[in-house]
């Protein structure tokens, strides 16, 4: 059996549920005005799209893409930033939208926290696997 393919496994169930909640929450509090105003919206949510293929791609071949481990931490500790960039500059329009149930606005900073927790937990995963599989040479048979 591989090393760590439970792990992995784990990193791809994630980034897909993660990249579903994440576009369903960020599309939430689109300004209804017009294509225009989407962008800024689009910009946090597009890159995390990568997150499931390259998770994906590890899962299956992590021979051919293990020098890709480092990048995939790399891109989640950017994606964590992103996040609470996101929920800085829009927390004064969170509040707004959401002015007359403040349990909600409680469970969209709640649910982008516990995002980032994820994150951080795939990290120190992705960690474990680059430790594991790059600095102790340890070599994965190849699949066929």
């Amino acid at each position: 059996m591989e090393p760590y393919r439970p792990l992995r496994l784990i990193f791809f169930i994630f980034d897909f549920i993660r990249l579903a909640v994440m576009i369903s929450l960020l599309m939430t509090f689109v300004p209804p005005a017009g294509s225009e105003q989407v962008f800024p919206y689009v910009f946090y949510t597009v890159p995390n799209g990568l997150f499931p293929l390259i998770s994906f791609f590890l899962l299956f071949r992590l021979n051919a893409y293990k020098p890709y481990i480092a990048l995939y931490m790399a891109g989640k500790i950017l994606a964590v930033v992103a996040v609470f960039a996101w929920l800085i500059f829009s927390l004064p329009h969170i509040r707004s939208a959401l002015s007359a149930v403040s349990r909600d606005a409680f469970t969209v900073i709640g649910t982008v926290l516990l995002l980032s927790a994820g994150d951080a937990f795939t990290i120190l995963g992705g960690a474990i696997l680059k430790k594991r599989i790059l600095n102790r040479g340890i070599l994965v048979p190849e699949e066929g």
